[in-house]
């Protein structure tokens, strides 16, 4: 299928062959994980996870950590055929029906500015704009990436260490 002028398929893919370059700005949530896991066992997945044609997973990091706890070594993924930090806009703009954590949003538009260096004023025009818990703004919340989120973490408005 061809969605925005991108060709969209989904497909089975091995959990071993996705990269998950994009893990350090997701927060681990156990109880979420242990949840998804039990409807997994039950009805499938039924969310396909997002990559890009490369298999840099974009979104569905949870889907992909219940998948591998009921044992099951592949996951029904929606490739996306276009450049990966266009994807991550895209995912950011349109959140699927996701509501995202401000810390994981922000982690993600900190990896699209430091990684492929765009523009706050092009392409980011909404990077400095204040968001819950942070009048700041995005990037002074947004962890870098050997920082580790706990759900426990949630409420903090600066990230530290990861916990020990």
């Amino acid at each position: 299928m061809i969605v925005d002028g991108h060709l969209r398929q989904i497909r089975e893919i091995e959990i071993a062959q996705l990269n998950l370059r994009y893990a350090h700005t997701r927060i681990e949530r156990p109880k979420e994980s242990l949840a998804l896991a039990a409807s997994i066992e039950r009805v499938g997945q039924i969310i396909p996870v997002i990559i890009t044609g490369t298999f840099v997973l974009l979104d569905g990091y949870l889907r992909v950590k219940a998948m591998k706890a009921c044992g099951r070594d592949a996951v029904m993924a929606e490739i996306w055929e276009c450049r990966e930090e266009e994807a991550l806009v895209e995912i950011l703009a349109r959140a699927h029906g996701r509501k995202w954590d401000v810390i994981e949003e922000a982690a993600l538009v900190r990896e699209l500015h430091d990684r492929y260096h765009l523009s706050r004023a092009g392409s980011l025009p909404w990077w400095d704009a204040p968001r819950a818990g942070s009048p700041a703004g995005w990037r002074s919340i947004a962890p870098s990436p050997k920082t580790s989120w706990s759900s426990s973490e949630r409420g903090r408005s600066r990230p530290g260490p990861p916990p020990g």
